[in-house]
Formats: C-alpha cells, structure tokens, sequence
C-alpha cells in the first residue's frame, strides 16, 4: 500500500511539475531600413502622433487570419509598444532618406518646432 502511495505521490508530483514551466516568450522589434549620413543642416519634419488600432496595444503579437480574424499570440511579444517602435522606425527611415538629422516625434520640444507640420500615421 505506502509503495502505491509512494508512486502516486511522484506521478502527481511529476504532472504538477509539467504543469509548472511555460514555454519562454520571444521578443521582436521593428527594425529600420534605411541608413544614411545625415548632413548638418536640411529640411525639418514633425512625425506623429502615431495612432494604433486598441486592439493591437498590447505585448503579444496580433496575427491576421482571412482578413477578418485576427490571432494574438501568446507567446511572440513586442519588445517596446507597437506605437513607439512605429515613430522610431519611421523617423530613422525618414532621417535617412531625406538625409536629415532634423525628424522629431510628435509632441516635439518648442525650440524643435518642424519645418513642415507634422505627418500624420495611421493603421
């Protein structure tokens, strides 16, 4: 009887310590494409505010299935919220392009007022 007990006790012990560990999660950041050298001075834009879907603000990754369902996964994460990796992302790849060090994220400080008004993004 206690050698029956004793093999339950680990078997339980066993599917209890199974139950215990998670698969890790994977963390991803949006990436820049464009590199450049920014000259000293050129055209200054404002970028922003960055507007995202409230669905898609949250750590885990929204997966988009037959257009009209959507999946978040569990265990693929974003490093940084969605929104901040968009405007940095798209300000690295604008200061690149236009080869400008003169790309501020919206709200912009008072003494780095854009040239031209802000860009506007939206999913």
């Amino acid at each position: 009887m206690k050698v029956s007990r004793l093999i339950s006790a680990l078997a339980l012990g066993a599917l209890l310590a199974a139950c215990g560990t998670t698969v890790p999660s994977s963390y991803y950041m949006l990436t820049a494409d464009a590199a450049g050298i920014p000259e000293e001075h050129s055209t200054s834009i404002g970028v922003g505010p960055i507007s995202i879907p409230d669905y898609m603000k949250g750590r885990g990754m929204v997966l988009s299935r037959d257009g009209h369902q959507i999946n978040v996964s569990e265990f693929d994460r974003w490093a940084e919220p969605l929104e901040a990796g968009i405007s940095r992302v798209l300000i690295l790849n604008l200061a690149a392009l236009m080869n400008s060090q003169e790309v501020y994220a919206f709200p912009w400080r008072s003494d780095a007022v854009p040239e031209y008004g802000q860009l506007f993004y939206s999913l």
